[in-house]
């Protein structure tokens, strides 16, 4: 029974690590991103890069269903930081 809880404390540990260091990649990215440029963090990216391979039917759904602006304002509070906040 121990050697079971070891087992898991460690993975459990592991995962908590990685989600940590991947956490933490991203907070750094992000932060050199808006010194050099703001409009191309990685998340920006990523959420760009998801939305071009979505189907345009499921797009004209979400607009329908979400409407537009709320594609524009989730975009632009991807590009505030901790010292500024530009909308886009």
């Amino acid at each position: 029974m121990s050697t079971f809880r070891n087992t898991v404390s460690r993975n459990v540990f592991g995962a908590l690590a990685g989600l940590l260091s991947g956490f933490t990649a991203l907070a750094v990215a992000e932060l050199v991103a808006d010194l050099v440029r703001p409009a191309v963090g990685p998340v920006t990216v990523v959420g760009g890069a998801a939305i071009d391979r979505t189907p345009a039917a499921v797009k004209d759904f979400a607009i329908r269903t979400f409407g537009e602006r709320t594609t524009r304002s989730s975009s632009s509070w991807a590009s505030c930081s901790r010292w500024h906040c530009s909308p886009s």
